[in-house]
């Protein structure tokens, strides 16, 4: 096992999203959910949600790299490492987007040049997509996540964050990655 497949063991296999970003229970039509799993090309990442009644979805081709896909319905994956953090959004049809910082909204790579082969899909009223992070992309000494939804322009959270308005940029507030006992 990599160095990086054996930080990344210690993630949690599903992140359900049930919660409002400022902490109440979120309505169940809203409710969300990551699927984290380690395989040899990276960490695989599924989201699912549900469909909205009157989805917003960006005008662009399925499968491909969206800017500012957080303007649309989405689900987000935010991995934090001692300096530097990852974040990954997956949106209905496959539409994706990757973004590396160096702290708080201190963009380090945009990740143009990425290109995964997400896959997409429907199960009965709830969208899901996928793709694989190479372990190239994951920020080394991973120490802890967050996972968040944008549905109908409402914003969810995993673990709750505080503030007076949604900012899922605050890595230090994260929950915390477990090592596994020895």
């Amino acid at each position: 096992m990599t160095s990086c497949a054996a930080a990344l063991s210690v993630l949690p296999s599903t992140l359900d999203i049930q919660r409002l970003w400022d902490g109440p229970t979120a309505p169940p039509a809203l409710h969300s959910a990551l699927h984290l799993e380690v395989i040899d090309a990276g960490l695989h990442v599924t989201a699912e949600a549900p469909t909205q009644p009157e989805p917003r979805l960006p005008d662009a081709m399925p499968g491909c790299r969206v800017a500012d896909l957080w303007r649309y319905d989405v689900v987000e994956l935010f991995l934090a490492g001692a300096s530097t953090y990852l974040e990954i959004e997956l949106g209905p049809e496959g539409r994706f987007l990757a973004l590396s910082f160096d702290g708080p909204r201190q963009l380090r790579d945009e990740h143009t040049g990425w290109r995964p082969a997400p896959r997409w899909g429907q199960a009965g009223d709830r969208w899901w997509a996928s793709l694989t992070v190479p372990h190239a992309m994951i920020p080394p000494d991973l120490v802890a996540l967050n996972g968040y939804a944008i549905l109908s322009g409402i914003h969810l959270a995993w673990r709750p964050l505080p503030g007076p308005k949604p900012d899922f940029h605050q890595p230090t507030r994260f929950p915390r990655l477990t090592p596994p006992s020895p």
